[in-house]
């Protein structure tokens, strides 16, 4: 059975990924992915439009799946991905089509602006102990805290190479079934038997939380949190 993507909220103009063979000339839909991770197509016509994968290409889900098409198609120079909306599917797929035989600077122009661009793996530093594509971000998103937000705070390349971050974040929100209460953590990630990235959550004690506020505004520095908490005195 394939894997769908969950589909964009109620109301939202739905996409779908179109795939063009370049060796044969032909565009397809994406359908889905099967239980060995390959990609699934069907026909691009209203006729199959049931069986369109539906995406939200502004989401982390939507980036993982780029990212780990591309990881697993190690060469992918016989076929590009296009992204349209899932109303004009089959029209964009005769217009790539056709200008893939036929090339124009107009059907050209048109082509470049549906592609999804290869993504740049440079982003997996050789440093960093995780993957960031293969992590579910869009689970963590739901108590609060994104890719984004790391990247905000300087914690990203921290926390990717394995350490705990450094600031605090307060996260809540229903994850699994269950409800989690504003609390104040850190985080980190660890990897999984099955070879997934988790994420750990880490609390943060009263003592330590008080020590990240400006005190008579006097704002303590990294070391002098740690000494505070390792010696309870402000020098080494």
């Amino acid at each position: 059975m394939a894997n769908r993507m969950t589909p964009p909220a109620e109301g939202q103009e739905k996409d779908v990924l179109l795939v063009l063979d370049k060796q044969q000339g032909k565009v397809s839909a994406v359908k889905g992915i099967d239980k060995d991770g390959n990609l699934q197509t069907v026909p691009p016509t209203t006729g199959h439009g049931g069986e369109f994968m539906q995406v939200d290409k502004n989401s982390d889900v939507f980036s993982n799946f780029i990212s780990n098409f591309y990881r697993k198609y190690q060469d992918t120079s016989g076929l590009e991905l296009f992204s349209v909306k899932a109303s004009e599917a089959e029209q964009d797929a005769k217009a790539i089509e056709d200008n893939h035989r036929n090339p124009t600077p107009e059907g050209g122009k048109r082509a470049e602006m549906l592609r999804v661009p290869k993504p740049d793996f440079h982003e997996f530093k050789q440093d960093y102990r995780f993957d960031p594509s293969k992590i579910d971000w869009e689970n963590l998103k739901k108590v609060g805290i994104t890719a984004d937000t790391l990247k905000n705070t300087k914690d990203f390349d921290r926390v990717m190479r394995g350490y705990k971050s450094r600031n605090t974040y307060t996260v809540s929100g229903t994850v699994g079934g269950f409800y989690l209460k504003p609390t104040d953590v850190k985080l980190s990630f660890y990897q999984a038997k099955d070879g997934t990235v988790v994420p750990k959550l880490h609390g943060v004690q009263q003592d330590e939380k008080l020590l990240q506020r400006p005190f008579h505004e006097h704002e303590f520095t990294k070391q002098e949190q740690g000494n505070l908490q390792g010696t309870g005195n402000l020098g080494g």
